[in-house]
């Protein structure tokens, strides 16, 4: 490749995590380099003239294509490009490229403008893939894990393509830039509909962004609020018409931060938004606020519960700030949805499954009874229960588990257990959602345990890290039912937190769409965190965790499996959870009764042939 402007290679992103990653990122550079599979660089960026025509041409190249199982098919490189007149365009190629050679086929709707994107990250897994796959049909081995190899090498790739874009996106508008980050929409496209003709900022697309950020997409795909936008008449009445909903609804969603509220929900809250009754629309800044932060959780947890969402919704009938503020007092703690689905979900594991397990055998009727939840299991026994009682059993349950884990510690007394809790790095954000996903801080001994028993892996030992300050620990979740995914380190030593270990159940590697979410919390949500926090977090926790941090273990040590009699501890704990109607019979009886029993049984793959077979016959 010409190495013309300013290129990227591999040896400058080998920092990619801890000290131990970092070298064994370098070391697999080496190999690749000695074996000459790295001669050329990933990406190189023409500014000021480099190539005539344009004033600013991002080259990306992909190496050569190593068979049909490749994901990026036959294409060798990619082109992003800002012409002359401003406009971008994202070009595909599959032959070797120069800088005389800008141009190939138009790639449309890829986020390349956002560096932190899934597409972004999946790129990086195939670059890393191409590489190991070319490197293997060579005939040599750079690692005996090829997992591990493949993780390493996408992590350096991922960095130098987000170095890249971000150099490349330096040049480009600013005005821009902040609607796409706003709306959370990357692709060059979008960028293109905020230009005019002549390659300026278009005032009247950019204001009608800015006035109607809920609505920017809308604004763009429908021809008639594009006609109004140009024209520069008011939109209000229009956007009401476009999407049949009251004036009212619209003027209310201009507070909503749309990257907060995922493109498949919004049709859906705009429709529930314009039938709320008045007493429930958001009448302040501060309704608008609280609203927005807990409209989405509401929504997943009456689903999940198969329950009218205003029913749910009741405690803040007279203004979301002020229910807000009411259920705390009430509560004593903050609304906490995470430790609603934890609850509930600690409700099957310790209690429900064993239960239901027993009753089965000792009926005569072994079954391989599910070990996670079914979705049913949720309406089943919260269907009836109104928020407010929900987060007090939460809350029960919280400090029935935090005498229990202290006593297995042989820990006693307030000031024990308040020294079990630390600070959170991230405070608020870490409710923070991405798509299917919610990425949340463990902040306490007992969480972590809860966390390591459910995944598998030895988490609870993590505690000392996060008490003398050394790291902080987040746990992915599944934002409809709140199932555990994964769990990652965030090292906080350093200038800049990094993220340093991630494993999924049982220490495996997570999908690429978790360390993808894992990536974007480090880059969106840590790093912006003032350090002078992250240093105030640290001292406080030292100072907390210094009368307990002696009689922990040590990090990476697996925690003692539960005896018979702490199991059975645990589900005693969990019996005020039961409805009324387990009370009079066994929990088998009560989901035959409902029609579920079936849904919490794992039938086996011979099993089902043999029913199939059977109902054949």
């Amino acid at each position: 490749m010409d190495q013309q402007g300013d290129v990227f290679p591999h040896w400058t992103h080998r920092v990619i995590g801890d000290d131990s990653s970092n070298r064994a990122a370098a070391a697999l550079l080496r190999r690749l380099f000695q074996s000459g599979l790295l001669r050329e660089y990933r990406a190189c960026l023409y500014r000021n003239g480099d190539i005539p025509g344009v004033r600013q041409a991002l080259l990306i190249n992909l190496g050569s294509p190593v068979g049909d199982a490749d994901a990026l098919g036959m294409q060798r490189a990619l082109w992003l490009v800002e012409q002359d007149n401003r406009k971008l365009f994202l070009y595909g190629q599959d032959r070797r490229c120069s800088p005389a050679q800008v141009g190939g086929a138009v790639l449309h709707g890829k986020p390349v403008l956002e560096p932190d994107s899934d597409w972004i990250s999946a790129l990086a897994n195939s670059l890393a893939a191409r590489v190991l796959r070319t490197q293997a049909q060579g005939g040599a081995s750079v690692s005996t894990h090829q997992a591990t190899t493949l993780g390493l090498l996408a992590r350096v790739e991922h960095a130098i393509l987000q170095t890249a874009i971000e150099a490349f996106s330096k040049g480009l508008n600013a005005d821009t830039l902040a609607i796409l980050r706003h709306e959370g929409h990357g692709n060059w496209t979008t960028y293109n509909f905020y230009l005019d003709a002549a390659g300026n900022p278009d005032r009247n697309r950019l204001q009608a962004a800015h006035s109607f950020p809920f609505f920017s997409q809308a604004l763009r795909d429908d021809w008639r609020l594009r006609r109004e936008v140009d024209r520069g008449v008011p939109l209000l009445r229009t956007l009401a018409e476009v999407h049949q909903i009251r004036p009212r609804t619209i003027q209310h969603c201009r507070h909503f931060e749309p990257a907060r509220i995922g493109q498949d929900h919004r049709s859906t809250m705009l429709r529930q938004l314009d039938q709320l009754p008045a007493e429930y629309l958001p009448k302040s800044d501060d309704d608008h606020r609280v609203f927005q932060e807990l409209w989405q959780p509401l929504v997943d947890l009456a689903c999940v519960l198969q329950r009218d969402v205003l029913e749910l919704a009741a405690p803040f009938a007279q203004g979301w700030g002020q229910g807000q503020r009411v259920l705390a007092n009430k509560l004593g703690a903050a609304l906490d949805f995470d430790a609603i689905y934890a609850f509930a979900r600690a409700t099957y594991r310790y209690s429900v499954y064993p239960a239901l397990k027993a009753e089965l055998a000792k009926r005569g009727q072994p079954a391989d009874v599910a070990e996670d939840p079914p979705l049913a299991f949720f309406a089943a026994w919260f269907g009836q229960v109104g928020l407010r009682r929900l987060a007090q059993m939460a809350l029960q349950w919280r400090d029935a588990y935090r005498q229990f884990s202290l006593e297995r510690l042989g820990l006693r007394g307030a000031e024990a257990a308040a020294s079990l809790d630390w600070l959170p790095v991230v405070g608020g954000a870490a409710g923070y959602s991405h798509g299917n996903y919610r990425v949340i801080e463990l902040t306490s001994h007992q969480a972590l345990e809860l966390e390591g028993r459910e995944q598998e892996h030895c988490v609870a030992s993590y505690a000392v890290k996060c008490l003398t300050g050394d790291s902080a620990l987040f746990s992915i979740r599944e934002r409809a039912t709140g199932k555990i995914l994964s769990t990652f380190e965030v090292d906080l030593r350093r200038d800049r937190p990094l993220l340093v270990k991630h494993y999924a159940q049982g220490n495996q590697t997570p999908k690429p769409a978790l360390q993808a979410v894992a990536e974007r919390f480090v880059k969106r949500v840590m790093e912006p965190t003032p350090i002078q926090r992250i240093a105030a977090v640290r001292d406080a926790r030292r100072r907390a965790g210094a009368p307990v941090v002696h009689r922990l273990d040590s990090p990476d040590s697996q925690e003692s499996e539960l005896t018979a009699q702490e199991q059975q501890r645990l589900a005693e704990m969990l019996a005020f959870t039961y409805p009324a109607e387990v009370q009079r019979r066994d929990v088998s009886r009560y989901l035959e009764r409902k029609g579920l029993l079936n849904l919490f049984i794992r039938t086996s793959g011979i099993d089902a042939e043999q029913v199939k077979i059977a109902h054949t016959a």
